[in-house]
């Protein structure tokens, strides 16, 4: 009646015909996160990183409900407006991680800083090779 497409009444393997995009998996611990929220809540068995979440059935209650798990599991607020402009997993981990980072305080990050600063060369390019 909205003229929004839902997924959950599609046969299952109907949802990958209304994504706008190839599939792309999620790479990050954060993405991976997210996308199990986007999942669980969506009723899909898989979301990937450059999936719509309105294309994909999503809605204000939905989002909602998206918003409130992702802020309990990364202990950040996050109101509604960021789904709506953040609306694949890929923007959303942006700015998930965008609030992450704004809610370091200084002490956090001189810790932080001290932790790089003690690594040796070889153990942070094996960090960063793991990427």
């Amino acid at each position: 009646p909205n003229g929004k497409l839902d997924p959950r009444s599609l046969p299952s393997d109907s949802v990958a015909t209304v994504r706008s995009r190839p599939y792309a998996a999620p790479t990050s611990p954060l993405e991976v996160q997210l996308a199990a929220i986007w999942q669980d809540v969506l009723g899909l068995e898989r979301v990937g990183v450059d999936d719509d979440f309105a294309e994909l059935g999503g809605d204000s209650l939905r989002a909602m409900q998206v918003l409130a798990r992702a802020g309990q599991a990364f202990g950040v607020e996050l109101p509604f407006d960021v789904l709506v402009e953040a609306h694949t997993v890929g923007t959303l981990s942006q700015a998930v991680s965008l609030r992450l980072a704004r809610s370091l305080d200084a002490d956090d990050l001189e810790s932080l800083l001290r932790e790089v600063e003690e690594l040796s060369d070889e153990e942070v390019g094996t960090r960063l090779g793991a990427r």
